[in-house]
């Protein structure tokens, strides 16, 4: 037997019949067919939910993966909506973090803006434990991993002190910033001035 998820079209011609019945001579119920309307009305929002979050993820990957490649990068894996990379420098990392704020930015002229696409990136600087070709485990990522999807929001390319240690001269370019994350105390890095954006206190 057929279910609503394994077949939503299913569920969208079972309230087609309902509103069709109820507004018949020999039913004569404007209200069920009020609100079979407002059933279906609800359905095919959320099918255009579903439909635009899944192709935001695939337009952010198209832009991100050939961005991590061209900066030397090597993906680890991705995972609903996120992306892990390591890099041979920290500066390979923040040219592609740059690169994919700028391109994605460039991307949403003109498009409505339920199909803009944002991410926030964390970047850390340390040694890794790689289990198999996609998994990696270490305080650095945990750290960038907190500051790219805790604190970071939309636009935000933040950097641990140990990352930002690495940069030498682009350090002038960023500026310290504390915040409390799962109880725990950070100290981290943002650029004094957002790619594309300004400045914000």
């Amino acid at each position: 037997s057929r279910t609503f998820e394994q077949d939503p079209a299913y569920g969208l011609r079972l309230l087609a019949d309902i509103a069709i019945r109820a507004l018949s001579p020999a039913v004569n119920d404007p209200t069920t067919a009020v609100q079979a309307l407002k059933q279906t009305e609800d359905m095919l929002l959320k099918l255009r939910t579903m439909v635009t979050n899944a192709e935001s993820i695939r337009r952010m990957q198209r832009v991100a993966l050939p961005c991590i490649a061209a900066a030397r990068g090597t993906l680890l894996k991705t995972e609903a909506d996120n992306v892990f990379a390591t890099f041979r420098e920290v500066r390979d990392a923040l040219a592609a973090a740059e690169r994919i704020q700028a391109e994605l930015a460039l991307q949403k002229q003109g498009l409505p803006a339920d199909w803009d696409v944002h991410v926030s990136i964390g970047i850390g600087h340390g040694p890794l434990l790689l289990v198999g070709d996609h998994d990696a485990y270490g305080s650095e990522m945990n750290l960038a991993s907190k500051l790219g999807e805790d604190l970071a929001q939309a636009g935000d390319i933040f950097l641990t002190e140990r990352a930002y240690a690495r940069l030498g001269a682009k350090k002038r370019a960023f500026v310290a910033r504390r915040a409390a994350v799962s109880g725990m105390r950070l100290k981290y890095y943002a650029p004094r001035k957002r790619p594309g954006a300004s400045n914000r206190p």
